[in-house]
């Protein structure tokens, strides 16, 4: 699981602390928030805590919540729109793909899936239905009706380890719509004993990321320079960890 979101509190309260590791707010801005809203930054009514919020959104306005290093490009995401959603998935960013810097930074998301996923072979390939029947492919497809009403899936996690099933969770380090100090977090919290703690992995002599072997199979690794999506960014590395932990390697 990638960048997975598992449970709402932790990720969008993990955001402020990640913007602060990755020097988008000030050591003082950091301060007052964490004096003001005692460590819970979203749904908070304190005026002080609110008043030190608006501070944090002037200070990260226009920054690219995929990838904080990357230019903020034009596409959507639109899994839901409805108001008790995360406050994260519905995403529209300023530069256009078509601008000076769009068509050299930008990642081209919907064209190049929309071109493969709408070839006849690559249907037929997958056993899906013509396009004349299911329409044209649509990322993260309004057309799938449904409501959002489990915010806590860190239960599901411990059930599934502890009966011995194997997890490999990886973030990309650069992400702040899931970032991967609140991945951590929520890890910890299953209380499981560390086999090998934190420590980098290798690609091609390279340092990919940083990986923590937990007791009951939980793997957890980071993808240095990746955003929120981990094979668009740094294919190579992610596909040869997949490699790596699907021939049953403990870490990587």
């Amino acid at each position: 699981m990638g960048n997975a979101a598992i449970d709402i509190n932790i990720e969008n309260n993990g955001k402020i602390p990640f913007a602060h590791r990755m020097g988008l707010i000030s050591d003082e801005i950091y301060e007052d928030l964490t004096s003001s809203c005692k460590g819970n930054y979203w749904r908070n009514s304190d005026p002080d805590c609110l008043k030190n919020l608006e501070v944090f959104q002037a200070n990260i306005q226009g920054i690219n919540k995929e990838h904080v290093l990357c230019l903020p490009c034009q596409f959507e995401l639109g899994f839901c729109l409805k108001p008790n959603c995360y406050d994260s998935d519905y995403i529209e960013y300023s530069l256009h793909q078509n601008s000076e810097h769009g068509s050299k930074h930008c990642h081209v998301y919907n064209t190049r899936q929309k071109s493969l996923f709408d070839m006849e072979t690559t249907r037929q390939t997958l056993h899906a239905v013509p396009i004349e029947v299911s329409g044209e492919w649509i990322r993260c497809n309004p057309r799938l009706q449904y409501e959002r009403d489990h915010f806590n899936l860190i239960p599901y996690h411990l059930n599934l380890t502890m009966k011995g099933y194997r997890a490999f969770i990886y973030c990309g380090d650069h992400d702040m719509v899931i970032p991967y100090t609140a991945t951590l977090e929520w890890i910890q919290s299953l209380n499981y004993s560390v086999i090998e703690g934190w420590q980098p992995w290798f690609v091609d002599g390279l340092i990919a990321g940083y990986n923590i072997r937990y007791y009951h199979n939980l793997l957890f690794a980071t993808f240095k320079g990746a955003g929120h999506t981990v094979p668009e960014y740094v294919p190579h590395q992610a596909l040869i960890a997949y490699q790596r932990w699907i021939d049953g390697a403990g870490s990587l």
